[in-house]
C-alpha cells in the first residue's frame, strides 16, 4: 500500500497513523482486560498527544495538497486515512464507558 504514495510526506503520515491506530487498539484491549488508573492515564495522555500531532499532520497534508494539486487523489486518500483515526478513537471511548 505504501507504494501508492509517491510523496514522502504522505507516506510518513499514513505510516504514523497506522502506528497510532495499533497503539490505540493495544491500549483499548488492555483497558478491556484490566482498568487500572495507570492505563487510563496513559490512554488519556496518548489520546491528547495523538490529537495534537494528527491535527498538525492534517495541516501539512492540506498544504501539500494545495501545493501539488495535480496529485489530488493521493493527497485525498492520505487525508482520509488520517481522518479515520478520529471515529475509531471515539468508538473506543464509547465502548469503554
Amino acid at each position: 500500500m505504501m507504494k501508492y504514495f509517491t510523496y514522502g510526506i504522505n507516506r510518513n503520515i499514513v505510516r504514523c497513523n497506522f502506528i497510532y491506530l495499533a497503539i490505540g487498539t493495544l491500549l483499548f484491549l488492555l483497558l478491556l482486560i484490566e482498568k487500572s488508573d495507570f492505563l487510563v492515564g496513559t490512554s488519556i495522555v496518548f489520546f491528547m498527544a495523538v490529537n495534537i500531532v494528527n491535527a498538525l499532520m492534517l495541516l501539512i497534508l492540506l498544504a501539500n495538497l494545495l501545493s501539488n494539486f495535480k496529485d489530488i487523489e493521493e493527497h485525498t486518500c492520505a487525508f482520509l486515512i488520517a481522518l479515520l483515526n478520529y471515529p475509531i478513537a471515539v468508538l473506543f471511548i464509547y465502548l469503554l464507558t
